[in-house]
């Protein structure tokens, strides 16, 4: 009897670690799910998605792993040589649910690694124009630049 147990819960073990939740608002990440992906921007940040909720944009150091710098969610991205800009919409953690009435917004300076942020709309309209952030950046869902990973020669996490 025990030994049957033992089985099943060593298989259970096994499908969890396999699966991952991709596109559900309810569960918390459990492991690679079919459209989690993550891509380069520059030589020292990142786009990670490891679920629906879960996208953040990593600060990469050489010989040491990545660490969030802006937490879930973020919903836009946009960048050029000298900047990264970024929206997010930060994740209710008790609910995972999204806290659509907070959205932030936040400005990296890849020369310097100078982060700014959060902010509000109007703080980054204003410190956009003080840092002199080039008025082409447009900021798009992390999505759009999926295609960078392809072209980097990452794989899917799964």
């Amino acid at each position: 009897m025990k030994k049957g147990i033992l089985i099943i819960c060593v298989f259970l073990f096994v499908i969890f670690s396999l699966t991952g939740c991709t596109d559900s608002k309810k569960v918390p990440y459990v492991g690679p799910g079919s459209s989690d992906y993550y891509y380069m921007i520059g030589e020292h940040y990142q786009i990670w998605r490891a679920s629906n909720n879960s996208i953040t944009l990593d600060k990469v150091e050489e010989g040491q792993s990545a660490w969030a710098i802006i937490r879930e969610k973020v919903t836009k991205v946009g960048w050029d040589d000298s900047f990264i800009l970024a929206e997010q919409t930060p994740l209710i953690k008790e609910t995972m649910t999204l806290d659509e009435e907070n959205i932030c917004y936040w400005i990296i300076s890849i020369g310097n690694g100078e982060l700014y942020g959060p902010l509000t709309e109007e703080e980054f309209d204003s410190k956009r124009i003080e840092l002199n952030v080039d008025t082409e950046i447009r900021l798009k869902s992390p999505e759009s630049y999926k295609y960078l990973m392809e072209e980097q020669g990452k794989s899917k996490l799964n």
